[in-house]
C-alpha cells in the first residue's frame, strides 16, 4: 500500500490533495504534518534550506491540499502526536532544518519514485475558492478585506485548544459562558468545532468581532436568554457582522449558515404563544437568513 496516495493530475500550480498516510500501527489518529520542498532537476536531489511549512492538525488519512508546482516535489517533513508527547525510538527520530520530528515508518520507506512533483505553498497565498470578499493566508494567520473594506484579522484555532476553552466555559461561573461551553461540547458531539469564542481584530488590533461556535458549515451564537439577545445580537452589530455583507464587521466570508442558539426556554402568553416582541424579533432574524434554535435538539435539527 502506497504511503500516500495522489488525486489529481500534475498541472502546474494547480491544487490537488495528498492522503497523507495509512497503515499506523499506533492507536493515534490525530497528528501535525508538515513539509517541505525540494528542488528536482536534472535528476538531482537537492535539501531544502527553506524553514518546515506547518499544515496544521489533521486526522488520520484526511486529505491535505497543496499546489503543484513544475521543479519541486513535496517530500514529507515531520509528523508529531498532538495527544501525547511520548518518548520514541532514535531510528524514528530525525532532525529536519533543525526541528526533530517523529517520521512514521511508510515515510521513511518513501522512494524517488513515489514523489510527486509538488511546490511549496506560497508563505501568503490568496484563497480562489468562493468568498464574499478577499482572503489571504499566511499559515494560520488569516487576513480577510471585507465588501466594506474593512482589514480583519484571526488565527485558525487548534483542536486542542478549542476543547480545553469549551472545558473552561463549562466550569465558568458565569452562566452566558456556562450555555457557551455547553453549546460548544454538544456541537462538536455532532460534527468538528473548528472555532470557539473567535477572536477577530482590526488593523489597530482592537476587537471587531467574536463568535462563539464555528463549524464547517454555521456558526452559532449563544445567549442565555431571549431579553439578551434581542440587546444584543441585532442586525445593527452582532447580527449584522455573520449576516450583512456591508457592514463593516462583517466576518462570515464563506457565508456560513447562520444560527442565534437561545437556552432557556421562550416565555409564553396566557393563549400559549410567544410574546409578540419576541416573535418579531425572531422573524427579523429568520428574514435575513439567521435561524433561531431554542433547544440542542432544536439546534441538532439545523446542523448540515
Amino acid at each position: 500500500m502506497e504511503p500516500y496516495k495522489y488525486d489529481g493530475s500534475i498541472d502546474r500550480l494547480s491544487y490537488s490533495t495528498i492522503t497523507s498516510w495509512c497503515g499506523d500501527t499506533t492507536d493515534k489518529t490525530k497528528y501535525e504534518i508538515g513539509y517541505t520542498a525540494h528542488s528536482f532537476k536534472n535528476g538531482n536531489l537537492v535539501a531544502s534550506d527553506e524553514e518546515i511549512t506547518d499544515l496544521g492538525t489533521i486526522e488520520k488519512n484526511d486529505p491535505v491540499h497543496i499546489r503543484l508546482g513544475e521543479h519541486d516535489y513535496l517530500i514529507p517533513a515531520f509528523i508529531t502526536y498532538v495527544l501525547t508527547k511520548e518518548a520514541v525510538t532514535d531510528d524514528r527520530n530525525i532532525a529536519i532544518n533543525n526541528a526533530l520530528s517523529v517520521v512514521l515508518p511508510e515515510f521513511e520507506r518513501l522512494s524517488l519514485s513515489k514523489l510527486k512533483w509538488l511546490s511549496k505553498a506560497d508563505e501568503a497565498t490568496e484563497v480562489t475558492e468562493s468568498v464574499i470578499g478577499n482572503i489571504v493566508r499566511n499559515g494560520n494567520k488569516i487576513e480577510y478585506t471585507n465588501p466594506s473594506g474593512t482589514l480583519i484579522k484571526w488565527e485558525e484555532q487548534l483542536e486542542q485548544g478549542i476543547s480545553s476553552s469549551i472545558a473552561s466555559k463549562k466550569a465558568s461561573s458565569e452562566l452566558g459562558d456556562i450555555v457557551e461551553g455547553k453549546v460548544g461540547e454538544f456541537v462538536n458531539s455532532q460534527k468538528k468545532v473548528e472555532g470557539f469564542n473567535q477572536i477577530y481584530k482590526d488593523v489597530n488590533n482592537q476587537i471587531v468581532a467574536e463568535l462563539d461556535v464555528i463549524t464547517a458549515d454555521e456558526i452559532i451564537e449563544c445567549k442565555r436568554n431571549i431579553s439578551l439577545a434581542r440587546n444584543k445580537f441585532t442586525l445593527d452589530k452582532q447580527a449584522g457582522s455573520i449576516a450583512n455583507p456591508e457592514s463593516a464587521e462583517f466576518v462570515n466570508p464563506y457565508n456560513k449558515h447562520k444560527i442565534l442558539y437561545v437556552d432557556e426556554p421562550l416565555s409564553l402568553n396566557a393563549s400559549g404563544d410567544i410574546f409578540p416582541s419576541d416573535k418579531k424579533y425572531i422573524d427579523e432574524l429568520k428574514a435575513n437568513g439567521i435561524d433561531f434554535a431554542n433547544s440542542l435538539q432544536e439546534l441538532k435539527k439545523l446542523l448540515k
